[in-house]
């Protein structure tokens, strides 16, 4: 009998024996998984999906965004006063405009106001809350078409969110090459240059150029070019005038000749 701590010889054995048989079975998987993965002949003959077309979604007819920059009063003034407009009309806005032409919280009733667009969406989005009428059957019949199923108002909130996050992007695009443009010509050394050639002119080179037109007669030009056909003639007749009455002027107040010396005719007659 073998003693307690020694192990039969048929076990020692069988453990090497059993190491060749797990290790010849890593390189048949191996094997297997190679045969699985067969080249793809059909990938460079695959066409991607073409890409979505965005579609901008409808206006929002009851949201206006806040410009940056905006104070917590201004705010309020702008919406009282697209408030008031939106109830009593333009004629409200008209005598107030005149009203408060010197004052400048009320600068943004001007149209060359930066807040101006603001005011306008305001009481735009004001006058249909409160003349509902005029819109509101079209409103209710887009929303019964808009919510027959979830899968519509859905693709409705996913456009909407696609288009955004494109707009956001190319917005966010066009500052970096704003930015970007801006660094490169920081960069330049306006200072450090070079002279290439010296161009000279000659005295005489000016004999034959026109006489270059004042500027009275360049802003007549420029009239004449966006004003019509008749109306050209008849701002024209009015400078023929002006030249006529100035040419007249210029007759009139020449100096005259002095008369001719008499001591011929003098002696003549004295003869």
């Amino acid at each position: 009998m073998p003693p307690r701590g020694a192990e039969p010889d048929g076990a020692t054995a069988a453990a090497p024996a059993s190491a060749p048989a797990d290790g010849a079975a890593a390189p048949a998987d191996g094997a297997a998984a190679a045969a699985d993965a067969k080249p793809d002949h059909s990938a460079p003959f695959r066409v991607a999906p073409p890409a979505k077309v965005l579609v901008p979604p409808k206006a929002e007819l009851y949201t206006v965004r806040l410009p940056k920059g905006i104070t917590v009063e201004e705010l309020d003034i702008i919406k009282l006063t697209a408030q008031f407009v939106a109830r009593n009309g333009k004629n409200f806005l008209t005598s107030l405009a005149q009203r408060e032409s010197t004052n400048v919280q009320f600068h943004f009733i001007r149209p060359t106001h930066s807040m101006f667009p603001f005011f306008t969406s305001l009481t735009d989005a004001y006058s249909r809350v409160l003349r509902p009428e005029e819109g509101v059957p079209a409103l209710l019949k887009e929303l019964r078409e808009g919510s027959k199923d979830l899968t519509t108002v859905l693709e409705r909130c996913l456009n909407r969110l696609e288009w955004d996050r494109s707009q956001e992007q190319a917005r966010q695009q066009a500052e970096d090459e704003i930015e970007q443009e801006r660094m490169q010509m920081s960069m330049i050394d306006w200072h450090d240059f070079v002279v290439v050639e010296t161009i000279e002119f000659a005295e005489d080179e000016y004999e034959g150029l026109p006489v270059p037109p004042t500027l009275d007669e360049l802003k007549r030009r420029k009239r004449m070019e966006n004003l019509g056909e008749e109306e050209a003639m008849e701002m024209a007749e009015p400078a023929k005038e002006s030249r006529g009455g100035r040419a007249h002027e210029d007759a009139a107040g020449a100096p005259r000749l002095p008369p001719l010396p008499l001591h011929r005719r003098r002696r003549g007659h004295a003869a």
